[in-house]
């Protein structure tokens, strides 16, 4: 049955369209490399957000193009899965949204954390929003990450806050964020990600829905 899987059930997100592992095998994460089993019990407190291409980030300094309406659908789950399952390398996200606004769940996200931000994996969603390689994000696409995350946050009694503004990385969501709840990017995490992981637009698209914006820089 199509839907988001929490602890083996899949549930049903209002006005988006959902699949996982249960529809497409070729959507599974590969446990054991990409991720692994949540501690029984963990409080799932916080959701990441990512770009696939993660510009403007490194030595590619374009800025994010805002294309108007949704985009089409370019089975963009299953190419970053099947090239983190093969990479050898330890990398991975909970779901992935296409340009379409579509939403694939690649991983369960009560019992099993992906590793898509190091050290606030274990009580974490990892979000991916594809982009382009013009940069291209939709003005569509993103309103469906707002949705998404609407339902997610209220699922999981996850507060509304997202960072007050990019400051580059936070000590505190370095060092595992033990005292941050709410919705933050893994530019926010991580030294290793630019500006463009996930950019601006999102969070405006967040703060123009309600969340609040928060300052963290001080949180221990």
């Amino acid at each position: 049955m199509p839907g988001l899987i929490l602890d083996g059930v899949a549930e049903l997100v209002p006005g988006l369209e959902c699949l996982s592992w249960h529809d497409d095998p070729a959507l599974r994460l590969k446990i054991g490399e990409d991720g692994a089993r949540r501690p029984p019990g963990t409080w799932i407190r916080a959701l990441v957000l990512h770009t696939t291409r993660g510009i403007p980030g490194g030595t590619d300094r374009r800025q994010q193009k805002i294309l108007p309406g949704l985009g089409p659908a370019r089975g963009t789950a299953r190419s970053v899965n099947s090239w983190w399952s093969t990479n050898g390398k330890s990398a991975g996200a909970h779901l992935v949204v296409d340009f379409d606004g579509a939403v694939a769940c690649l991983a369960d996200l009560v019992t099993e954390q992906a590793y898509h931000a190091t050290s606030v994996n274990p009580h974490t969603i990892g979000i991916e929003i594809a982009q382009g390689s013009d940069a291209e994000l939709y003005e569509g696409q993103l309103n469906a990450v707002v949705r998404l995350v609407d339902w997610l946050t209220e699922r999981f009694s996850i507060p509304r806050q997202i960072p007050d503004r990019y400051r580059g990385p936070l000590p505190v969501l370095q060092h595992g964020g033990r005292d941050v709840v709410g919705v933050y990017g893994h530019r926010d995490q991580s030294a290793a990600r630019g500006a463009g992981d996930p950019g601006d637009a999102v969070f405006e698209h967040l703060a123009a829905a309600g969340y609040e914006r928060v300052d963290w820089s001080e949180a221990r």
